[in-house]
């Protein structure tokens, strides 16, 4: 599901790219290797695991978003599911977090690089 926001200047994607319980076919290494390489593409496109089976990616423009929308859609396996949405930076701002009594470590996204 792609939700476009017109007049907004920054978007972020949240990906989510399966439950990591691939379907048990008779090819479940194949799949396996498929959803590896898919989820390895997208984190050298920029993505960054935000939390099990959803990754986030930052984008300067809605234009910017649309490309890296489209780069996902041409890389999906041909047995996965992708869930895309776009939003703000201000809507973004207003998630609700909530944790347990246990906390895991929490990557940080690298430094990006950004060209004017």
């Amino acid at each position: 599901m792609l939700l476009r926001f017109p007049n907004h200047a920054d978007q972020r994607i949240p990906l989510h790219v399966g439950d990591g319980n691939v379907r048990l076919t008779g090819r479940y290494e194949e799949t396996r290797k498929r959803y590896a390489q898919f989820r390895k593409g997208q984190l050298e496109d920029g993505f960054t695991m935000m939390q099990f089976s959803v990754y986030v990616r930052h984008c300067p423009s809605e234009e910017n978003a649309t490309v890296h929308v489209e780069r996902v859609e041409r890389t999906v396996p041909q047995d996965g599911e992708v869930r895309i949405l776009t939003f703000t930076d201000k809507q973004f701002e207003r998630m609700r977090i909530f944790w347990g009594e246990t906390r895991i470590p929490v990557e940080l996204p690298g430094k990006q690089l950004e060209l004017f």
